[in-house]
């Protein structure tokens, strides 16, 4: 299978309907949308939090599979949760739902609970939702519920039926829970102005989810400019700013056969095609669910921990084709460009970035930008444009270099790093050496493990432009001396915080300047054990270093290396 074809990770969205007032269909209207949905292969949980008058086992096609008269619920599982903590398993409360012979996706259903029974009576009227959160880790609880289906079911859409009014219910099903919420409301006043209410609360919450506006039912009317329902619409538009489709809510028109039967009009259908609406529903709902730009961030999040980065790539330029300003999105195809090699793609993303997001004040979005920086940084490093890359390190440097958060500490350090990397190559070793000596002076006595791993490689880069230094001091023994030790000193400060893929770089280094010094076999030694780390890369890497401005010992360095190196070569075919 190709990179190209391989399926995609599946992405569960949590999508609450939700009323302020009974009546209008809500529950209707989720349970269409969810039988249209499995019908088409997917696979889809509804949970019944409208406890005081649950809903979905009244139909047929919700009822459990397994012919369970009077299945445990949400109300059971909240219950087992106060007492013993969270159940291992959850098909004791989810069940599978019979569903129809030609559907070719599945349905389970978490009902209410067993509605009537004392116990759930009892339940009910004890339930305290302010202590729930407050003194029973009702948020934890309600996560946990969140992570195992996902982790049991792996849905492509959950459904919560909320109960109706400015609820606590209410509140966790579209606060908490929901990534999208259909809002369902009449046109009267009244509704209208709970809807309103709901809304505002809606859009309060620090993470708030798209809202879809559903008017229902709607009588048969003239639509036209100026009639009643159209200023009802303008007006809608003006107060629900915000909500994905308020210039254009869907409508679900009254049907009178509905008023005598909770008919589900997308399986039986009629002459009118009274299904429409709520296919319509479904395709707003999957719509918003593909044009957030989160929807492509959580399919990029394993591809990446696995290197995937064409993946990565072919991903995030779907979504930027929705959302061409996310920066997170942005952020992403940068770095697939740049572990790609595609360094130019690279710059020029990164730049499109800085275009929207540089005066950002957001602190997470200027941790972006100040990475964004390093990123361009190291690209144009990669294409050999040396001082630009130093002049976007300097940027970085000035716009971030006070922060004192972790994130903003690390990308000065990297920043301070690659200068100092870039200006030994361009062979101005006194201005490499003061770039790491910036980041020592800044993050020595840094106690955080990534800072100190940046220390080690700054010293070594120090100790390696000492080194290049002292090679070039032909007629000074003195001098000569001294630079090495100096240099010297530097790689084995470096070798006690560097981590396995630099440590052998590290003791290739110290060999190196023991060798320079005189100190023949101590270089042996630690020669021997950079190779057994480093292998052939490390090998090749110190050849390279002795041809720099030779001096007339790396004649013999290259001789003492070339034995270790066979040595080296031989042991490890002995062991294989």
């Amino acid at each position: 299978m190709t990179a190209q074809t391989e399926k995609l990770p599946a992405l569960t969205r949590f999508v609450a309907f939700y009323s302020y007032k009974g009546g209008v269909g809500r529950t209707l209207a989720m349970a269409n949308c969810a039988r249209a949905l499995a019908a088409r292969g997917k696979k889809v949980v509804l949970l019944d939090f409208d406890l005081e008058a649950p809903g979905l086992l009244h139909f047929d096609v919700f009822k459990p599979k397994n012919g369970a008269k009077r299945p445990a619920g949400f109300a059971e599982y909240l219950e087992a949760c106060l007492q013993d903590g969270p159940p291992d398993e959850l098909d004791g409360y989810i069940h599978e739902c019979k569903g129809k012979s030609t559907d070719e996706g599945k349905t389970w259903l978490m009902p209410a609970g067993r509605h009537k029974e004392p116990g759930y009576l009892a339940f009910l009227n004890n339930m305290t939702w302010n202590d729930f959160y407050t003194q029973n880790d009702g948020y934890k609880i309600l996560e946990n519920l969140r992570g195992h289906i996902i982790e049991r079911y792996e849905p492509d859409y959950v459904f919560i039926d909320s109960r109706t009014g400015l609820s606590e219910i209410g509140g966790i099903a579209t606060h908490q829970l929901a990534d999208i919420v259909v809002l369902v409301f009449n046109l009267n006043g009244q509704n209208l102005e709970g809807a309103k209410l709901v809304f505002d609360s809606i859009r309060k919450a620090p993470l708030h989810p798209a809202v879809i506006l559903v008017a229902s039912p709607v009588p048969v009317m003239p639509m036209d400019e100026g009639t009643p329902f159209y200023k009802k619409m303008k007006s809608i538009k003006k107060n629900f700013s915000g909500a994905y489709n308020a210039g254009k809510p869907l409508v679900i028109p009254y049907h009178p056969l509905l008023a005598f039967d909770d008919r589900l009009l997308v399986d039986d259908g009629d002459l009118f095609s009274s299904d429409v609406p709520y296919r319509r529903i479904v395709g707003k709902i999957q719509e918003v669910a593909a044009v957030d730009a989160d929807y492509y961030l959580q399919q990029m999040t394993e591809l990446m921990r696995r290197g995937d980065w064409q993946q990565v790539q072919g991903i995030a330029l779907k979504g930027l084709a929705k959302n061409p300003t996310d920066i997170y999105l942005l952020l992403n195809l940068t770095l697939a460009y740049c572990f790609t090699g595609m360094s130019e793609k690279a710059i020029t993303t990164i730049d499109e970035l800085l275009r929207y997001h540089a005066d950002t004040v957001e602190i997470a979005k200027q941790q972006i930008v100040a990475l964004a920086l390093y990123n361009k940084g190291f690209a144009l490093g990669q294409l050999q444009r040396s001082e630009e890359a130093i002049a976007t390190y300097n940027e970085l440097l000035s716009r971030f270099g006070e922060f004192q958060t972790l994130a903003f500490q690390e990308a000065v350090a990297n920043a301070l790093l690659n200068k100092g990397a870039t200006l030994g190559q361009l062979q101005r070793s006194e201005e490499s050496i003061a770039a790491y000596d910036e980041l020592l002076r800044r993050f020595g006595a840094s106690s955080e493990s990534i800072l100190q791993e940046l220390v080690s490689n700054a010293l070594n880069g120090k100790g390696f432009a000492l080194l290049l230094n002292a090679k070039k001091v032909l007629g000074n023994p003195e001098i000569q001396k001294s630079l090495l030790q100096t240099a010297l000193a530097q790689f084995e400060q470096a070798s006690v915080h560097a981590v396995q893929e630099n440590r052998a770089m590290v003791l290739g280094n110290q060999g190196y300047a023991l060798f320079l010094l005189g100190r023949t076999a101590e270089s042996e030694q630690v020669l021997k054990e950079a190779l057994a780390l480093g292998g052939q890369k490390l090998y090749e890497a110190e050849l390279a270093d002795s041809r720099i401005d030779p001096l007339p010992e790396d004649e013999a360095f290259r001789t003492l290396l070339d034995r270790l190196w066979s040595e080296v070569c031989a042991q490890a075919a002995t062991k294989g």
